[in-house]
């Protein structure tokens, strides 16, 4: 969702973001309808594009399963 471009889906989403401020980039995790991590601007802007790729990757293989 980016945030300027559509109120009421932005609005949406963030529900799901309970105890996590606004903040733009993030990528959340969302499994079961809850997030469970989320990645936020100060842990991506300024860091190389694979120390984003590997905090991501971190993330799917503490949550997600393998199908």
């Amino acid at each position: 969702v980016f945030a300027g471009q559509d109120k009421e889906a932005t609005q949406q989403a963030r529900e799901y973001f309970e105890g996590y401020a606004p903040s733009s980039p993030s990528f959340a995790l969302i499994k079961d309808g809850k997030t469970t991590e989320m990645i936020e601007r100060h842990q991506i802007e300024g860091h190389d594009v694979m120390d984003v790729i590997n905090q991501l990757q971190a993330l799917f293989d503490k949550y997600c399963e393998e199908r």
